[in-house]
C-alpha cells in the first residue's frame, strides 16, 4: 500500500450549468519519503489537489488516505507552507518556530533549544530575535520552513513557497530544501509553476491539465534531480517536461508516463 493514496478525487464548484470541475477523477499514489511536484497552467487544479490531500478542501467524490487513514481535515502531522510565509508579525523568529510545540506536547523547557536547532538548520543562526519585518522575504520563508520542520510532520505540503522571491534567493532555497529533505526524509507535495524548479527538486513530476483539472502525465526523475542546472541531463529533463506541458491530449486518455 502506498503512503498517500488519492482515489478518483473530484472537486466540483457550483451546480447545474454553472458547475466547474476543478478536479476530475484524479487518482495518484505517493510513496513515503517521496518528493512530488504538481505543475501545470493556471486553473489546472494543482493547488486544489494539494489542499484536498492536506485536508483543507473537501471532495465532491473520491477519497484521500495518508498512511491508511482517510483525510477529512488538516492535522498537525501534515504541515502546509504557503507562498505568503504565514508568520505572526508580533513574534520573533524563535517564537514563530515555537508556535506548534504546545499542540504536539513538547515540554516548555525544551522549546528554545528545539527551535534554535531548526533555525540553525535553515541557516538563520543569530536571527532568532528578529521580527518578520526585520527579515528579507527569503529569510521569512526560511523561518516558515524551520517552523514546519520543528513539529516533525509526516508530510510537508508546499504551495508555491518561492514564487514571490527573486531568482537568486529562489535557487538558494531550492538547494536548501533539497538538502533538508535528504536530512529529514520527509514526504513532500510541492506545487509550482516553474519547470526547472520541479526538475531540480522532484522524484516525480505530476503534470496537470485544465478544463477539467486532471493528470496529463507523470515524469519520474532519474538523472536530473539536484544536478547542475546547466548540465545536459538537467536541460534534457526540463525539455521533456515542456514537451509534456505542450502536448495535446484528449480528456479521456490515460496519463502519459515519462522517465527523465
Amino acid at each position: 500500500m502506498a503512503y498517500i493514496e488519492i482515489e478518483h478525487a473530484t472537486v466540483r464548484y457550483g451546480d447545474g450549468k454553472n458547475a466547474v470541475l476543478a478536479l476530475n477523477d484524479v487518482s495518484l499514489t505517493i510513496e513515503k519519503g517521496e518528493f512530488v511536484c504538481l505543475i501545470g497552467s493556471s486553473g489546472c487544479g494543482k493547488t486544489t489537489l494539494l489542499n484536498a490531500i492536506a485536508g483543507f478542501e473537501g471532495l465532491s467524490s473520491g477519497s484521500v488516505f495518508i498512511d491508511g487513514k482517510q483525510v477529512i481535515k488538516p492535522k498537525i502531522e501534515y504541515v502546509t507552507i504557503f507562498q505568503n510565509y504565514g508568520l505572526l508579525p508580533w513574534r520573533t523568529a524563535l517564537k514563530n518556530v515555537e508556535l506548534g510545540f504546545k499542540k504536539i506536547g513538547v515540554p516548555k523547557r525544551e522549546w528554545e533549544a528545539r527551535a534554535k536547532k531548526y533555525i540553525s538548520q535553515v541557516g538563520l543562526e543569530g536571527f532568532e530575535d528578529r521580527f518578520p519585518h526585520q527579515l528579507s522575504g527569503g529569510q521569512q520563508q526560511r523561518v516558515a520552513i524551520a517552523r514546519a520542520l520543528a513539529v516533525e510532520p509526516d508530510v510537508l505540503f508546499m504551495d508555491e513557497p518561492f514564487a514571490a522571491l527573486d531568482p537568486i534567493t529562489r535557487m538558494k532555497l531550492q538547494d536548501d530544501v533539497l538538502q533538508l529533505t535528504r536530512i529529514h526524509n520527509k514526504t513532500i507535495v510541492f506545487v509550482t509553476h516553474d519547470v526547472e524548479e520541479a526538475v531540480f527538486l522532484a522524484d516525480r513530476i505530476v503534470v496537470l491539465a485544465p478544463n477539467p483539472g486532471r493528470i496529463k502525465g507523470i515524469a519520474t526523475v532519474r538523472d536530473s534531480k539536484g544536478c547542475d542546472r546547466t548540465s545536459e541531463r538537467f536541460i534534457r529533463g526540463r525539455n521533456k517536461i515542456f514537451e509534456l506541458l505542450d502536448m495535446k491530449q484528449k480528456t479521456e486518455e490515460r496519463p502519459i508516463e515519462y522517465f527523465i
